[in-house]
């Protein structure tokens, strides 16, 4: 083959190889684009999807909590309107103004840090115009707690060992209001009652514990 053929021949062929090698690089290029564009979309797939998941995982563990909370409220609780019912209506029947009337009833609280024995307390309760308080149900019980947690009421066994009455004059028939164990006169001559956070307790009238009156 003459020389110029030869020539001719051989630029051909690296135009060719330029060219393919040009294609190769750019199809690379592209596919390049496109992988890294698909991975983008995935991660932000993904991204979005974990997001939706803690936001739902927060909400039910929100959910549960709140439940909880509500279940753990006590026995003993008021809602503030009920406590400020408690605290601010004192007009009516009662006797004076350091009375308060909750439900038809009227109490009198011995302030913060007074104790008295038993027979004290009946008699600062009687010259007041009422007497040491009546217990009947624990619906009752429980609302005076939420005054004191302890507190002498108008429960006695004086007149009679063993027989227990109220100071309204009504016979004491409310054994499930005794806590387990009570009444068993364990320091002896224990012939007066008190209410505390379990229920009633029988104990010594010269004790001293803060009290509650009724009108």
């Amino acid at each position: 083959m003459s020389e110029p053929y030869s020539n001719v021949l051989e630029e051909c062929k690296m135009e060719y190889e330029d060219k393919m090698n040009n294609d190769i690089k750019q199809y690379s290029r592209k596919r390049a684009g496109i992988n890294k564009k698909a991975i983008w979309y995935f991660l932000g797939a993904l991204a979005f999807i974990l997001l939706v998941v803690i936001i739902i995982i927060v909400a039910r563990h929100f959910m549960e909590f709140s439940s909880w909370k509500a279940s753990q409220q006590s026995p003993y609780e008021f809602n503030s309107l009920s406590q400020r019912t408690m605290e601010k209506t004192r007009t009516g029947p009662c006797p004076s103004l350091d009375w308060l009337q909750v439900n038809g009833e009227c109490f009198y609280i011995s302030p913060k840090g007074v104790t008295k024995a038993w027979a004290l307390s009946k008699k600062d309760c009687e010259s007041r115009g009422g007497h040491l308080v009546t217990v009947k149900n624990w619906s009752k019980l429980e609302l005076l707690i939420m005054f004191r947690e302890e507190a002498w009421i108008g429960l006695s066994d004086k007149a009679k060992e063993g027989t227990w009455m109220w100071e309204d004059g009504t016979h004491f028939n409310e054994s499930d209001l005794w806590m387990e164990g009570e009444p068993n006169d364990a320091e002896g001559k224990e012939d007066c009652a008190h209410l505390s956070t379990g229920g009633l307790n029988d104990i010594l009238c010269r004790r001293a514990f803060p009290y509650i009156c009724e009108s």
